[in-house]
């Protein structure tokens, strides 16, 4: 039985490989916590900490009585009680998040929780810096992938991934073929998951995920060629004659329907999403190609070549604010990606053949395709500037980031032609030349679009970057596939077969601080990144058993989706 004067101790646990001791010591200093009294009447509840053995160490100190314990350690506790927790890892190491009754405490050092008229479980994972600290496990009998994730303001994040036949993911079984998407908290717990139906590839593929941080709202963009239900009263129906359409969709922090529009696309037409990204407003800006029209809900928009849509929609409804198309009809253009940022600056990248004009004077492709960059005014619409980026080959921008400088970060793939020094936005990079694709990523300023620096990296295949993303240590997370042995920075990245996925951190001024891969020797992509607080979250997929960033995982069937979060070496 509990007295009345309750004092504070301490709760270690040191996890050593896969077993973990705890001991609760009576520290000689400690005061009395008054909140913590109780009456001897009252009723004992049972409190467990638990560590998770298997991914690193760390202590957790706690209010409560003394025990030793072997796992996990346990204590009888008056109901009433409010217990502090405090996560500290090891050297080497680092606090993931909490868990079980102490999950919404996500990342942060300490947790105050109120003993209950239950008992109460209290997780904690530590995990080293620099592997994997969780992986989720998309994996079916047939070809399934992990293709979008984002991140929200408290550290969980949403993760959206297709698979065809039946899955099983957390003990629930889906037998239709569909995309999934579930919310992951900072420890890799999953919150909750669900499947919307026929959303197959590659024809109804996910163009782009964003979340809205401040409430935590999912934003989706995509298309779809069969009744598709998101959840609201009306499914999305494609129309008699049409091959594909397309949608947004704006769904609640716990994945609710808000609102949806319908895109509708001409009946023959085969339109190429870009992406899409939501400003700290709530408004939804989304891009992408079409070639013959396109009506967002507001009267149809026409192209007798493949040009580009951009368009601002509402948060409250997702109705047109404003819409344009650009490109003109004298060449041929792709928009891969999107970004915003509370300045009033909305870029949208990607590649375009023969005679481009985004707003200003003409530009002529020096190759195949040429990458380009164009920056509009998010609130009007109007044209800012733009940039051409390529050599004499098949280049593309892939990725776009806006950070707070505020710096625009460009992800490029670009063709290695031998001996070529290739043009970033008018400044030479030179490389090796030596692969057939090559990495390069660079920043320009929002403001004046003038180049700050870029970083060209290739191997002996073929190399390119996949998605950019701000870290919150202000840093630049890249992500991509390489296809040949590959050096970043100091690092020299080994290649095992196929391609093999990677991930760099690079500095806000260009120098790489870190680089991980995702490799099994047979077809490995990482395609998505986020950063949260404390991690970076990546998604892909894995064709065979597979090293992700240190950590072995085996695919269930022809190709698995990946999720995956690191937290970085300092």
């Amino acid at each position: 039985m509990i007295g009345a004067n309750l004092v504070r101790i301490v709760v270690a646990l040191f996890v050593i490989g896969e077993t973990a001791a705890c001991k609760f010591p009576f520290p000689a200093d400690v005061m009395e916590d008054p909140d913590a009294s109780t009456s001897a009447e009252a009723a004992l509840r049972t409190v467990t900490v638990n560590v998770d053995p298997q991914v690193g160490s760390g202590i957790v100190t706690a209010s409560t009585i003394g025990i030793d314990c072997g796992s996990s350690c346990t204590a009888e506790v008056a109901e009433g009680t409010r217990i502090a927790f405090m996560a500290s890892p090891a050297e080497g190491a680092a606090f993931v998040g909490w868990r079980e009754d102490a999950q919404a405490c996500g990342t942060s050092i300490t947790c105050e929780l109120a003993v209950a008229q239950r008992p109460l479980m209290v997780g904690a994972r530590f995990a080293p810096t620099g592997t994997a600290a969780w992986i989720a496990q998309l994996g079916g009998s047939s070809i399934d992938e992990m293709t979008h994730v984002a991140a929200d303001g408290a550290g969980n994040v949403v993760v959206a991934g297709h698979f065809r036949g039946g899955i099983t993911f957390e003990e629930t079984n889906y037998q239709e073929s569909g995309m999934l998407l579930a919310k992951i908290a900072p420890s890799g717990d999953v919150i909750w998951h669900r499947v919307l139906p026929g959303l197959i590839l590659p024809d109804a593929a996910l163009a782009g995920l964003a979340i809205h941080r401040p409430t935590g709202d999912i934003i989706l963009f995509g298309s779809f060629t069969s009744t598709v239900d998101l959840g609201g009263p009306n499914p999305l129906q494609l129309p008699a004659g049409d091959v594909r359409d397309a949608y947004v969709a704006r769904l609640g922090p716990e994945g609710t329907w808000k609102w949806q529009r319908h895109i509708k696309a001409s009946d023959d037409e085969e339109h190429v999403l870009g992406g899409v990204a939501v400003d700290g407003a709530g408004e939804v800006y989304v891009t992408g190609a079409f070639t013959t029209s396109m009506d967002l809900g507001d009267g149809a928009i026409s192209s007798a070549s493949q040009e580009v849509f951009v368009a601002r929609l509402s948060s409250e409804s997702g109705l047109v604010v404003w819409k344009k198309k650009v490109g003109g009809v004298n060449g041929s253009h792709l928009a891969n990606a999107i970004a915003v940022d509370a300045f009033d600056h909305l870029v949208i990248g990607g590649e375009f053949s023969g005679q481009s004009n985004f707003g200003s004077v003409p530009l002529m492709a020096s190759g195949v395709r040429d990458g380009f960059v164009v920056a509009y005014s998010a609130n009007s619409g109007n044209f800012r500037w733009q940039k051409q980026i390529g050599g004499t080959g098949d280049d593309s921008v892939r990725s776009l980031a806006i950070d707070a400088n505020p710096q625009v970060y460009v992800g490029l793939s670009f063709s290695a032609v031998a001996g070529e020094t290739m043009m970033f936005a008018g400044s030479p990079v030179v490389g090796t030349g030596g692969s057939a694709t090559e990495i390069v990523i660079g920043a320009l300023g929002a403001q004046n679009a003038n180049v700050v620096w870029a970083r060209r990296y290739g191997s002996s295949g073929m190399d390119a970057p996949q998605a950019v993303t701000i870290l919150a240590d202000s840093s630049v997370g890249v992500v991509g596939h390489y296809g040949g042995d590959i050096i970043i920075g100091t690092t020299t990245l080994p290649h095992a077969g196929g391609p093999d996925g990677l991930l760099v951190r690079m500095s806000s001024s260009g120098s790489p601080t870190f680089a991980g891969r995702v490799s099994s020797g047979a077809a490995d992509l990482v395609v998505s990144i986020a950063g949260t607080s404390t991690a970076v979250v990546t998604t892909g997929r894995i064709a065979a058993q597979a090293s992700v960033f240190g950590k072995t995982v085996t695919p269930v069937g022809g190709t698995d989706g990946i999720a995956a979060s690191l937290i970085l070496p300092p």
